[in-house]
């Protein structure tokens, strides 16, 4: 078999985050998102942003107060399994088959705690219409203007519903992405989180030969307008693949001179979506301030 279509397909496989030994089917993952926020007494709920339904699960004991907002990762971006070698296929849900980002709230011990879903993802537990839901929001455009101001007007719902004053940011994969896009934006957010996150997605996608993400934003095209924000990115000791150090790299040269307020942690025996959930309440206490 040709090495450059195994590379590629490696590439599509390792920018989902996920495993590519089976493909959960929709009501799976809804029951697996179920199962976890529940034991960790959250609630899910589904509030309705530029036409889209989000799914957030929340906790909210201390309202006017701080919260912890986690943003999921990107979910299957093409049919897993060996398929895809020959023929890469789109997948008709990104809703994700391991949710990192909501495992890693339920082991957060704060008052005030919020997972906000991507759109098209969790619509009631079934694959989206694409009429409503249209690929490209998961695709090329998953780090889009129209995916981050979903997001940002999901937050602000959250806002006045609970009277919160102030959010630390938290993002898993892409949601990391977003969770700096939203950083720039936003005048209440404390500090920033993100765990396995293409900081420079660029390199990625030219590395893997696959399509690049043209409708999206690049963390390293505004590095500099988020350099003042408190900010700690975190990534796998054991990944092999991902090339997150030199996306970090990228981006922390994109900042300019003063990248005082960044860090970076390399953690060890992590990779892309396994080993962070056990250690989450630890790396939680790192300390993010600028020196």
């Amino acid at each position: 078999m040709n090495k450059r279509i195994i590379k590629a397909a490696l590439g599509l496989v390792m920018l989902t985050g996920l495993s590519a030994c089976y493909l959960a089917s929709a009501p799976m993952r809804h029951e697996t998102a179920i199962r976890l926020y529940s034991a960790a007494h959250m609630s899910e709920r589904q509030v309705e942003v530029n036409g889209y339904d989000i799914t957030v699960f929340e906790r909210v004991h201390n309202k006017g107060g701080h919260a912890r907002l986690y943003i999921e990762g990107d979910g299957p971006l093409w049919l897993n399994g060996e398929q895809q070698v020959y023929e890469p296929l789109v997948s008709s849900n990104p809703t994700p088959e391991n949710p990192v980002a909501l495992h890693m709230a339920t082991m957060d011990a704060g008052q005030n705690v919020f997972v906000v879903n991507r759109p098209c993802q969790y619509l009631s537990g079934h694959r989206p219409d694409t009429d409503t839901c249209p690929r490209n929001l998961w695709q090329q455009d998953r780090y889009g203007p129209e995916v981050v101001d979903t997001v940002n007007k999901t937050i602000d719902g959250l806002k006045r519903r609970y009277g919160i004053k102030s959010f630390d940011l938290i993002g898993y994969q892409g949601g990391g992405v977003i969770a700096l896009a939203l950083a720039m934006q936003r005048n209440d957010v404390g500090s920033v989180r993100t765990v396995a996150a293409p900081l420079d997605h660029t390199i990625l996608t030219e590395r893997f030969t696959i399509p690049a993400l043209s409708g999206s934003v690049n963390p390293k095209d505004f590095a500099s307008r988020v350099a003042h924000v408190p900010q700690i990115h975190f990534f796998g000791h054991m990944e092999e693949e991902i090339p997150y150090k030199q996306m970090y790299d990228s981006y922390a040269a994109a900042a300019g001179n003063d990248v005082s307020c960044m860090q970076f942690q390399e953690v060890k025996r992590a990779s892309d979506d396994k080993g962070f959930v056990r250690i989450w309440p630890d790396l939680l206490k790192a300390k993010l301030d600028c020196l």
